[in-house]
This record gives C-alpha cells, structure tokens and sequence, in this order.
C-alpha cells in the first residue's frame, strides 16, 4: 500500500452575505430578568457576531449528507448491534462525504483525515453600523385558544451583514482515483465542497430557525489559489534586539 501523502494545499475564500438575519447560538453566561433569552455568539476581544467555522462546516456535511442519502447514518451501540442515530453523522470511511469531512469516530477510515480546514468567518466591517445587532420576539400559538404563549427573545445577525469566508483544502495523493459527479482527483473534492455550500446557500440555510426565515445567506466572489511551498521563515535576531 502507498504511503499516504499531502501534494497540494488550495485556499479557498469569499464572502458570506446575509440575505436575511441569522442566528448562530451563543452562551449569554447569566440571567437576566426581562433580557435577551437567545443570544448570538460574538468574538470575546471585539464584541463583535462571527460565524464558527465548525457550524459552517457542520451545515454543509449535514446538507450534502442529506442529498447523498447518507443523514442518520446508523450507530452501533455498546452490545454490537446497530440503531438508527439521525445526530450522527456518516461514518461509514469510504465515501465522497467521509473524505472530505472526515469519517465520524471511525478510527479505521480507509479515506484517511479530513480534507477541509473550515475557518471562522469574522464580521466584515464596512460602516459603523455593521455590528448591531437585531432582536426578535417569537411565541407558541396555544391552538385551543388562539393565543400567543411562551414569549422569548433571540438575537440575530440582521441581514446585510458580510462575512469572511476562509477554508483551506489538503489534497493527498491517493485522492487522484477519487471520483464524484462525473468529477476526478481534486475537481472531484472541490466539487463536493461546491455542491456543500451550494446546499447551504440555496435552501439549508445557516444557524438555527431556518425554516422560519432565519439563515438564508449568499456566497460572493469564491475564489482560490494554491498555496505554493508553505512554511515559516526564522530571522536571525539581531545584536541590539538580544539585549
């Protein structure tokens, strides 16, 4: 067998456009009577909204995974045996989605790693209104009585709102013979990536309350290029700087 081997690294970046207010859920960390009960993660140094790169990358697995058939993928249990599990992702080690996104808790992947770094997409501040944020009252409708009960509050991302999209692909050599959609060796990866964020972009939707009317977003001007002989170069340190 072929020792596995990483040939090329492709940056892959655009922006991430909020066509309608979204949510990605956060921690408030305290109580407060009368306050906001669902708040937005934010950066801790700027204050400021961001969408974690784990939850981009957890809707465009979840998304793909659905079109691929492979959503719910069954777990086995501690006796052997296998349930159906509709949180856990496809583990199966062998297909397109495994060898992009990696196969959940599969030690003995024949895929190998995860082809896709997902980095946090921090707020593209472009006047000083980018930043506020919009809250939103929502309610249960009692259906005997018509009436609104259980108010809460959550905050949202108001649409408009841009975003730095930023992913790193790996590209081994075994991933020549890979093959998807009519795609082969890395086209094929990067078609799967595509297919992703165009899941996501068309009907998926990001972060939480997506189906009613939170999380729709718009991909701007993707681009990528190749990281050509990545590394860190060490200067010397000079005489005065050592003292």
């Amino acid at each position: 067998m072929t020792q596995r081997k990483l040939t090329k690294l492709i940056k892959l970046t655009g922006k991430i456009k909020l066509k309608t207010a979204t949510r990605v859920g956060g921690n408030d960390g305290s109580l407060r009577i009368g306050g906001v009960d669902l708040m937005c993660i934010r950066d801790p140094v700027t204050d400021l909204p961001y969408i974690p790169g784990s939850s981009l990358k957890g809707a465009m697995r979840a998304a793909i995974e659905k079109k691929e058939g492979r959503w719910g993928r069954p777990k086995e249990n501690h006796r052997g045996q296998f349930e159906d599990n509709p949180k856990e992702p496809c583990m199966c080690g062998t297909c397109a989605i495994c060898r992009v996104y990696g196969a959940h808790k599969n030690t003995q992947s024949r895929t190998g790693p995860s082809r896709i770094v997902v980095r946090d997409a921090h707020l593209i501040q472009e006047d000083q209104k980018i930043g506020k944020m919009e809250i939103k009252t929502t309610n249960t409708i009692d259906r005997k009585t018509g009436a609104a009960v259980h108010p809460r509050m959550e905050e949202r991302v108001p649409a408009g709102s841009m975003f730095k999209l930023e992913m790193v692909l790996s590209v081994y050599n075994d991933d020549a013979t890979f093959e998807y959609d009519e795609k082969r060796g890395e086209e094929a990866l990067l078609e799967v990536i595509g297919t992703s964020l165009g899941l996501v972009q068309e009907g998926a939707g990001l972060g939480s309350s997506v189906s009613r009317g939170s999380g729709q977003i718009e991909l701007i001007d993707p681009e990528m290029e190749e990281i050509e002989k990545p590394k860190v170069v060490f200067k010397p340190i000079s005489s005065h700087e050592s003292k």
